[in-house]
């Protein structure tokens, strides 16, 4: 069976005036070193994890840590982080934990630190050391900026024992603003910490580690890529811990209108009895926590053989004249795919114009009479048809004509001290032409634009921002690829207060 996630998060932000009531995100368990949980002499299980908030600052990240003795119901721990910034030190803008092991007499720490406040970053990572999980000591840098690919920022420390050795993946981040995975090596916790490579080791895309293990001599990677939609969590595997295969993916967003539809990143996994049980931060664009998910096996549905297959990957449409040629690759997860359904329709979602059973990953048809069309790929097998890949908008025939209004912008706003993250989202265009860009608009007034105008491609229908406070007139138009420029959807008013 593959992961079977619990209806709502487990940990949500605290209540107003809390110091973790803006955002608590990358839960991380406590473990021991053979990767078990770690649990204290009353049962409980530790739970750290990342948090701001009105009183600490939107822009500022501490550690918090929630304890529980059924992996559901969680407490936490004192009324402030338990890993908080120093003023003046090399963590003072953030202090966000990554891992924590537990040796056998004491907890070891390392967490990313940030030295700048206020917006940006110059993140490096720190060790630290406690003997009750909650107090910490003996903080400090093990491993700054390099030469190449971490010149900018490290991220991430995703840290394992293997024998008499400590091992470290994490994210750099160079000077051409790419995040890539980096890996060192050290003889003790604190180090000292050397780099195998100046530059990368894996980096099929921007890319954050999150969980790691060593199984029967093979290296286990978990990690999220830094797409706009986040949403997937990905294995890959390596036999010398340097050289990595991607294998797929392990756990998806969830369904339509569940609270972590919009994204999963930063999962902690530990196995409890026979099953697995896994932490991560999800999202939908209006709701975020901490979630739960249960399994039989720690790879999720990437083994099995009873599952439904996993949403086609990268449906691109190539239209000559009558002829539109559709192509896609295999699902990266779920169970092996007999056959797949193409669904076609006149606009986002829908199915009119008919439904194919095609045998292979591409399929041409010809002629197809004028006008737009909608296109998605499902996978099919003996246990159903399995969700829908990624939405491609097409037309055929001349399209001078500019794009029709997009509909249902919603807003979400959480605010914190002086600005606040806004979250925008919106469904494509019904009629027209489609959309090859997004611009949204701000003004102060309806209609104007004098506050804000932001381009965005037309494959994306969300986006995240931040803002003051302050009153704006926002909406939304649609860009043809012949720049033809559509009518702007109703005004939505946002108060940031």
């Amino acid at each position: 069976m593959g992961w079977v996630r619990a209806s709502g998060p487990v940990i949500i932000p605290g209540p107003a005036g809390a110091w973790d009531d803006a955002v608590v995100y990358a839960p991380r368990l406590a473990k021991n070193l053979d990767g078990t949980g770690y649990r204290d002499a009353e049962g409980r299980y530790y739970l750290y994890y990342t948090a701001s908030g009105s009183v600490s600052g939107l822009n500022f990240d501490a550690t918090g840590l929630a304890r529980s003795a059924d992996l559901r119901t969680w407490t936490r721990v004192g009324n402030g982080p338990v890993l908080a910034r120093r003023p003046g030190q090399s963590d003072q803008g953030d202090a966000s934990a990554v891992t924590v092991l537990h040796d056998g007499s004491r907890f070891h720490m390392w967490y990313e630190g940030n030295a700048r406040i206020g917006g940006t970053d110059f993140v490096s990572i720190h060790h630290g050391t406690s003997t009750d999980g909650i107090t910490w000591v003996d903080r400090q840098q093990v491993l700054v900026q390099g030469s190449d690919g971490d010149a900018e920022d490290l991220y991430a420390p995703v840290v394992i024992r293997d024998g008499n050795t400590w091992l470290m993946w994490y994210t750099g981040h160079d000077r051409a603003g790419r995040f890539g995975m980096m890996h060192a090596t050290a003889p003790a916790p604190a180090g000292p910490w050397s780099r195998a490579s100046a530059d990368y080791l894996f980096y099929p895309r921007d890319l954050v580690p999150s969980e790691a293990w060593v199984d029967n001599g093979v290296y286990h990677l978990i990690y999220f890529e830094l797409t706009a939609r986040l949403r997937e969590l990905k294995l890959a595997t390596s036999v010398d811990a340097r050289t990595w295969t991607p294998r797929g993916a392990t756990y998806v967003a969830g369904p339509a209108g569940s609270w972590d539809s919009g994204r999963v990143t930063w999962p902690s996994q530990i196995p409890v009895g026979s099953s697995w049980v896994m932490f991560y931060d999800g999202h939908n664009g209006r709701d975020r926590g901490i979630g739960y998910a249960e399994g039989s096996s720690r790879y999720g549905f990437i083994r099995g053989g009873t599952g439904k297959a996993g949403p086609p990957q990268g449906v691109r449409a190539e239209v000559t004249g009558s002829r539109v040629t559709l192509t896609w690759s295999a699902p990266e997860s779920g169970d092996a795919t007999q056959r797949y359904v193409l669904e076609a329709g006149s606009t986002y979602g829908r199915s009119e114009f008919g439904q194919f059973g095609l045998a292979s990953s591409s399929a041409s048809f010809d002629p197809v009479g004028n006008g737009a069309y909608f296109v998605r790929v499902k996978a099919e097998n003996a246990s159903g048809v399995g969700d829908a890949s990624n939405e491609v908008a097409f037309r055929v025939g001349s399209c001078d004509a500019a794009p029709g209004a997009p509909g249902g912008l919603t807003v979400v706003v959480r605010t914190a001290n002086a600005q606040a993250e806004v979250m925008l989202s919106w469904h494509a265009p019904t009629d027209g032409c489609a959309a090859a860009t997004y611009v949204i608009e701000a003004g102060s007034r309806a209609g104007l634009s004098d506050l804000a105008v932001l381009t965005v491609p037309g494959t994306q229908l969300t986006e995240t921002v931040i803002a003051p406070r302050g009153t704006y007139y926002v909406r939304i138009r649609a860009v043809s690829r012949s720049g033809a420029r559509g009518v702007a959807g109703s005004d939505v008013i946002v108060r940031i207060d």
